[in-house]
């Protein structure tokens, strides 16, 4: 089919001035192809024959591919090919392209594929090109969804990513009985975080999300598995639904667009508006001085999607409630990995502010996550009319670049002089080079406050190198 470049290439087909294309006799048309691109293609065809339908049969290296059936027309003996189309479908776009306008012969057309910016989600349905190899199309109810009744690959689409990031992946699944049902996703041919869980036991579809970090730009390939089939004779025999399948009508693929955290710039969120950031189990309930976002049980109370302005130092505060029986344990985790814990234990049901100090070693998109780590039903306590039932309540979320921290790993830290000066007001400092290097020049009698976070209890060392100018 040529280069990438080509949108198609012509095809040895015939060419008929007043009908363009070529009748087909009872020998086998055949012509020669070259797909410079190993992925998933869509024959198309054009054609009529007299009176009543004809079924072809299409065969690639002497393999069946499947037929096509003509449409019936008002002239001709045989069947009339008119054009012939491979259709490229890396990009899942070539429903939105268009036969060549000049239908001079059999054309082979490859769809470009398709890019999009993070401020157009993509959506993905299933149809008969994103189909898995373990599922089948099927109606339910009025939704068209590939549907698995065994493990195994239930949706795949090849994509083609314009900008390296993070992206969020959307994928709207059924909540079949027994519940759960689990879907594992994968990015050329690697498991992407945990299994998607859909867990609510009742037939109706919901959407769960993953983190999709794309470290390159250009062509991916997304798969998306049912893991974890399950048959129970038992429950059939008693005309209960023991026969758990997989089911997904679509997917969304959406480019984060994080807010920006940086110095001078403080994220303040109210978590009882972020609904799209709790986790599976958390909700947001009404109380008495307003409304919070509350989990019962241990797991995921948010995910907050962030970008960090610039490495260094951040504080980030939680509004929390300091509920019985204390204390109320959190888990702070960046990128699934724990850089601190947070607790709530005044034991007397008031609410209150927990702050965290912790270091960004890489600027750019980050997840920050809160778990609920020690949740306790004491039911003494609640037989003697006490508080025995143990929850996280939380209100907002604040998050602060500090202008410079150090912490046990760090051998020697360098202030950063932007930082700090654009954290000053009004200061007689000015910056000067010297030797071919910055430098803070200080007028007589003028001085700086530097603050720094420490982020680990022990002993540190204070140094700093100047001169004196004449």
């Amino acid at each position: 089919m040529g280069t990438k470049g080509e949108e198609y290439a012509d095809l040895a087909c015939g060419d008929d001035s007043a009908n363009p294309g070529r009748w087909l006799t009872a020998e086998p048309f055949a012509t020669p192809i070259t797909v410079d691109d190993s992925t998933t293609y869509v024959i198309k065809s054009r054609t009529r024959s007299e009176r009543e339908s004809v079924t072809l049969d299409v065969l690639m290296d002497e393999q069946s591919l499947g037929q096509i059936k003509t449409t019936p027309g008002a002239s001709g003996t045989d069947v009339f090919l008119a054009e012939l189309g491979l259709v490229y479908t890396a990009s899942r776009s070539y429903r939105s392209g268009r036969w060549p306008k000049k239908r001079s012969a059999c054309r082979a057309w490859r769809s470009k594929r398709r890019t999009w910016r993070g401020d157009t989600p993509l959506r993905v349905p299933a149809n008969i090109v994103t189909l898995g190899s373990g599922a089948k199309l099927q109606k339910i109810g009025a939704e068209t969804a590939a549907a698995s009744a065994g493990n195994g690959n239930t949706m795949r689409a090849g994509l083609w990513f314009e900008d390296a990031g993070n992206y969020t992946l959307d994928v709207s699944g059924m909540n079949d009985r027994p519940a759960p049902v689990k879907f594992q996703v994968e990015l050329d041919g690697k498991p992407v975080g945990e299994p998607l869980t859909y867990g609510r036991n009742n037939y109706s579809w919901s959407t769960e999300s993953i983190l999709l970090p794309i470290a390159t730009p250009g062509y991916h390939e997304l798969r998306i598995d049912f893991i974890n089939d399950f048959y129970d004779a038992a429950l059939v025999a008693n005309h209960d639904d023991g026969d758990r399948n997989g089911a997904v009508r679509s997917f969304v693929v959406t480019q984060l667009q994080a807010p920006i955290v940086s110095l001078g710039t403080e994220l303040s969120l109210d978590l009882t508006q972020e609904i799209n950031m709790l986790g599976p189990g958390a909700e947001v309930v009404e109380q008495p001085d307003g409304p919070a976002v509350q989990r019962a049980g241990n797991g995921r109370v948010v995910d907050v999607d962030l970008a960090f302005g610039t490495s260094g130092g951040y504080r980030l505060t939680l509004e929390g409630l300091n509920d019985r029986p204390g204390p109320v344990n959190l888990s702070v985790l960046m990128d699934d990995v724990e850089i601190g814990t947070l607790s709530f234990a005044a034991d007397d049901d008031s609410w209150s502010e927990e702050s965290l100090l912790f270091t960004v070693a890489l600027p750019g998109y980050h997840r920050v996550s809160i778990d609920f780590v020690n949740d306790v039903y004491d039911s003494a306590l609640i037989d003697q009319g006490l508080d025995g039932d143990r929850n996280v309540q939380l209100r907002r979320l604040t998050l602060n670049k500090v202008p410079a921290a150090v912490g046990k790993n760090d051998s020697v830290i360098d202030v950063n002089f932007d930082d700090l000066l654009a954290d000053v007001a009004e200061t007689t400092v000015t910056m000067t080079r010297v030797d071919g290097e910055f430098a803070m020049r200080f007028a007589p009698g003028s001085e700086l406050q530097v603050p720094v976070a420490f982020l680990d209890d022990g002993a540190y060392a204070i140094g700093s190198l100047g001169a004196v100018s004449g």
